[in-house]
């Protein structure tokens, strides 16, 4: 008897194991070619919320309210970049009023300090060299010159992937606004039809599957909305502090700079020390000592207030632990790459969703007990 349990437990988890596979692997192939529809209904799906609202309120037809909603979104969305343009734009102008100066005297305070630390370094590694024998003279001058010519290889290469990839990006703007008015259009016919295709799968799918489905719909939605809050406060919070120490210490548009940290800050790991640890070593070798310090304590600032307020922002919104989100980052990354580190965020909201659901809990006990 025991053994047939076992038996029947192997067939099961064989069973569980091949619908995962083949649901994962269906995905991957459908992926490329679907995913402006999945884009398009991920989108439905955070709007319908706010038509439902919508349509209560104005008592409007469905597709009246998602219209509305999705256009007023767009319209939200294009003011939003506009300012962040105007903001950038004003902040390019005082770059480009000060950075030529600011440049000169870089490139002077540079060859001073080329003239002060390599020069003598390398005056004495030529004299070491002139004492050996001129075998070994040869071979250390063109062990050099290789490494030379390799440096100039690959700051060449360099150069021309750069402007590869622009050329590549300019050429591909054709096909990035047809996906784009896909996804916009899709949003709309999956907003308008969103009762008509919930009744669909209701009438195909047994109750059971229904309730598993409206739990993790119910699950889904609060991790998504608990994930954009927690990051909609923390870049909020980030923004004021950079703001307030921009201005304590005088740096000519704060408000600018601070809102485009804060923006970059929302992006998943990108984080401010992609713009604090450049200007930071730039200040340095400009020998602008006083602001090199005071940008970086107002860095340390902000990695510590993130450090201190993340795991407790996120746990109170979605309970998610942030070293939780940091391994499947890395894991997303390694199987799909960069994308994968953006995409992690939501990994983790589906992953919490059908832990809430107690999908996995479900499926041990199919596993381990079967239907019953």
């Amino acid at each position: 008897m025991m053994q047939y349990e076992v038996f029947y437990r192997v067939i099961r988890l064989l069973i569980v194991l091949f619908i995962t596979i083949t649901s994962i692997t269906l995905l991957i192939i459908i992926t490329p070619y679907a995913y402006p529809f999945i884009i398009a209904f991920i989108l439905a799906f955070s709007l319908h919320p706010i038509i439902k609202f919508v349509e209560s309120k104005l008592n409007c037809p469905r597709t009246l309210a998602s219209f509305l909603v999705i256009i007023g979104t767009l319209f939200l969305l294009i003011l939003f970049i506009s300012i962040s343009m105007i903001e950038s734009i004003q902040a390019m102008i005082f770059l480009a009023n000060y950075i030529p100066e600011y440049f000169q005297e870089f490139l002077h305070l540079m060859q001073n300090w080329i003239e002060a630390f390599i020069i003598p370094i390398y005056e004495k590694i030529m004299i070491q060299v002139e004492h050996l024998q001129s075998t070994h003279q040869t071979t250390i001058l063109n062990q050099l010159n290789q490494t030379i010519n390799h440096i100039a290889v690959v700051g060449g290469t360099f150069l021309e992937n750069f402007f590869f990839k622009i050329t590549t990006i300019l050429r591909s703007l054709p096909n990035m606004i047809s996906v784009f008015l896909f996804i916009l259009l899709g949003t709309f016919f999956i907003s308008k039809d969103w009762y008509k295709l919930e009744k669909g799968y209701k009438k195909k799918l047994p109750n059971t599957i229904q309730e598993g489905i409206q739990e993790l719909y119910y699950q889904l939605k609060k991790a998504l909305f608990g994930y954009l809050k927690a990051q909609l406060i923390l870049t909020i919070i980030t923004i004021c502090v950079i703001f307030i120490g921009l201005s304590i210490i005088k740096v000519n548009y704060a408000f600018s700079i601070a809102l485009l940290i804060g923006l970059v800050d929302f992006i998943p790991y990108l984080g401010t020390g992609l713009f604090f640890i450049p200007w930071t070593i730039y200040l340095y070798f400009t020998g602008n000592f006083d602001l090199t310090i005071q940008v970086s304590v107002l860095y340390m600032v902000i990695i510590i207030q993130r450090q201190l307020l993340e795991p407790k922002i996120l746990a109170t919104q979605i309970g998610v632990n942030p070293l939780f989100v940091l391994m499947t980052a890395f894991v997303s990354y390694q199987i799909i790459g960069v994308l994968g580190i953006l995409l992690a965020p939501f990994f983790v909201i589906f992953l919490q969703a059908l832990n809430q659901t107690e999908i996995f809990k479900r499926v041990w006990h199919y596993i381990y007990y079967g239907t019953d």
